[in-house]
């Protein structure tokens, strides 16, 4: 008969989880940034093709592309803080904290420092809302047998 832990992992492995803690936090984390970055590209096609094809005026380029940015970021938190017991709403804030760190980033090396003139202190705070809204509903939608944990 086998043990307890050779049978969870030989069932986690059945499930496409992997067994050992360490990769299932680094496969948690991989996961969450690419549908965070796919989700956020296809958004930005869709948007793109309805700017193409109707007649919206061209300033309402910069939200239509702040709120694709806010949605990856929100599914981003949302699978991130899935993966985890506890903490959810704080792993969903650190992903969106990592991605506010990758916009000031990207504003660096595009030639300056973002500027509240800009609106990137407005998009910088959509995105940080937007992972920590992501965690509050992995937070909710958990069970609340399992909540107690």
């Amino acid at each position: 008969m086998k043990s307890r832990t050779v049978r969870s992992r030989t069932a986690a492995r059945k499930r496409g989880r992997p067994a050992d803690p360490k990769t299932r936090l680094m496969f948690c984390i991989v996961r969450s940034f690419l549908l965070g970055t796919v989700s956020c590209a296809l958004l930005l096609c869709i948007l793109s093709l309805i700017f193409e094809k109707t007649t919206l005026p061209l300033t309402l380029v910069r939200p239509a592309a702040c709120l694709a940015a806010s949605v990856g970021v929100y599914l981003s938190g949302w699978d991130l803080a899935r993966g985890f017991a506890r903490y959810k709403l704080l792993i969903g804030l650190g992903c969106g904290a990592f991605y506010c760190l990758c916009l000031v980033a990207a504003a660096l090396f595009a030639g300056g420092i973002a500027s509240p003139t800009t609106g990137n202190l407005s998009l910088a705070a959509a995105i940080l809302l937007s992972g920590m809204a992501g965690g509050a509903t992995a937070a909710l939608r958990q069970p609340v047998s399992s909540r107690r944990d």
